[in-house]
């Protein structure tokens, strides 16, 4: 992907069931959580970021590499807009391997209906290749 992709959330979400929907189930006093899981690819550095259009909470974030082993200097980091809600996760590893985020930053991780969930990638050259897996909670409030 180019630098400074937008992908769809369409394009990304699988888990569709309405929140607004489920709430007619649940007691009055309790808040309907799904949980919801974005898988965004990255080929190249720079930000690929996804407009959310319902509040959501950031549980946990992965990378499994691809195209090859990484090269030094290569990270990925999920962000709130520009604010990091995880550490800069390294790439520099063997094809297939995976890399879990090690934190999750409570002062970033909730994202309100309308804004941006960023995977940045930066490294050494042009190339990060890799699929991040982004788990969130999906809520009403």
């Amino acid at each position: 992907m180019a630098q400074g992709t937008k992908i769809a959330e369409k394009d990304v979400l699988f888990n569709s069931m309405s929140a607004m929907i489920a709430r007619e189930y649940v007691a009055s006093d309790t808040q309907p959580v799904f949980e919801g899981l974005y898988r965004i690819p990255v080929s190249a550095t720079g930000n690929t970021d996804i407009d959310v259009d319902r509040n959501i909470e950031v549980v946990d974030a992965w990378c499994a590499k691809v195209g090859g082993a990484g090269a030094g200097g290569d990270t990925v980091t999920v962000q709130n807009e520009g604010n990091a809600i995880t550490n800069a996760m390294s790439v520099n590893i063997a094809d297939t391997a995976v890399v879990r985020a090690g934190q999750i930053n409570d002062a970033n991780y909730q994202i309100a209906s309308g804004g941006t969930l960023r995977i940045a990638a930066a490294g050494a050259d042009a190339t990060v290749d890799c699929v991040c897996y982004v788990k969130v909670l999906f809520y009403t409030s």
